[in-house]
């Protein structure tokens, strides 16, 4: 899961929900101090089915976003974007040549539905 490490209370709600159900997979869980960052980063998205890059306000200012989505999309991943309030499917244009379907995410009790059926 990528996001803005701004958004780091999203990631911890839905990392807890998800939990049990699949692996997740986010720099702040798994990374300590000294670990190569984009070649850590990249090995996880290599090795994961699917790649949720959480899409908000602070995520259009962040180049490691940009550059993990980017990677996933080399890789062949399939990406679920999760846009955070304040993000319009409108905007995955700054991030995608070919627009995927996003997940609206307002609530995680009224977008976890979504969510899982992403994956399934």
């Amino acid at each position: 899961m990528k996001s803005s490490t701004k958004d780091d209370s999203v990631v911890a709600e839905i990392r807890g929900a998800l939990q049990g159900k699949l692996i997740v997979w986010d720099d702040s869980q798994w990374m300590v101090g000294g670990d190569p960052l984009g070649r850590t980063i990249e090995a996880a998205i290599g090795e994961s089915p699917y790649f949720m890059a959480l899409l908000s306000l602070h995520a259009v200012n962040s180049s490691w976003v940009r550059d993990e989505i980017r990677y996933a999309l080399k890789a062949g991943k399939r990406i679920i974007p999760v846009l955070l309030p304040g993000i319009e499917p409108e905007a995955l244009g700054l991030w995608f040549d070919n627009k995927p379907l996003g997940v609206k995410y307002t609530t995680l009790e009224a977008s976890l539905p979504a969510l899982e059926a992403s994956w399934s």
